[in-house]
């Protein structure tokens, strides 16, 4: 975790080794019951998509079409979810941030553009919870009453975060006596993405497709934290 966010001004790097490393992390048991383990592989799944987010394609890729387990799909979703809020400039508690033990500062006339966003924070708890991720406000808005300082890195890749997952959901998903609390999960990842993606310019076809996924969530009896 700590190494991949120390080199969040070398993406390319980051990128160079990412997929082999998604696999391996999602790939991961915990053959050892070592204490927080679902945490740790989060918060490493996190830190690479905050760094290079066009590698979620491949953590779908492996959600969609290997044979995981249901903690290890649940915990990829979480991670997906947190990314988002995390690129979109909101904090969550149980998000590693480790301090950098070198300096890494820019010079003086090399600093990054920051703009001001107005966004409403949707938690003012921890999403993470045993290794899933809750859904915590209907909706996220825009509020004059608070401001964030941080830079919305969510906007330009909102579309490869919402659309694969958006796809699944309306191909089909079968996880057998497994299946409610999975697409509970997945319909919370999926709300959390939509909600962090405002304001992209197709924003309003996003929501016509979350209607319809929690439509059918709604149908299928899918428990859902409205």
């Amino acid at each position: 975790v700590k190494l991949v966010r120390q080199k969040s001004l070398l993406p390319l790097e980051v990128s160079y080794y990412s997929e082999e490393l998604i696999k391996n992390i999602v790939a991961l048991n915990n053959n050892f019951e070592e204490k927080d383990f679902e945490q740790w592989r989060i918060n490493a799944l996190i830190s690479l998509l905050v760094v290079v987010p066009d590698k979620v394609n491949d953590l779908y890729q492996l959600l969609f079409n290997s044979d995981l387990s249901l903690q290890q799909r649940m915990s990829v979703l979480s991670s997906v979810g947190l990314a988002a809020r995390e690129l979109r400039g909101l904090d969550d508690a149980n998000v590693m941030k480790p301090k950098f033990d070198f300096p890494s500062k820019r010079l003086p006339w090399d600093k990054p553009a920051t703009t001001s966003n107005q966004i409403e924070d949707i938690s003012n708890r921890s999403l993470v919870k045993d290794g899933t991720t809750t859904w915590k406000s209907k909706k996220l808005e825009l509020a004059s009453s608070k401001l964030s300082t941080k830079k919305n890195e969510f906007r330009k890749c909102a579309n490869n975060f919402f659309y694969p997952l958006a796809n699944g959901w309306l191909n089909g998903i079968d996880l057998g006596s497994f299946d409610k609390i999975f697409k509970a999960h997945y319909v919370a990842t999926l709300r959390i993405v939509y909600s962090c993606a405002n304001p992209v310019h197709n924003y309003e076809a996003m929501t016509q497709i979350m209607e319809v996924i929690v439509s059918q969530a709604m149908e299928q009896n899918v428990p859902l934290d409205m």
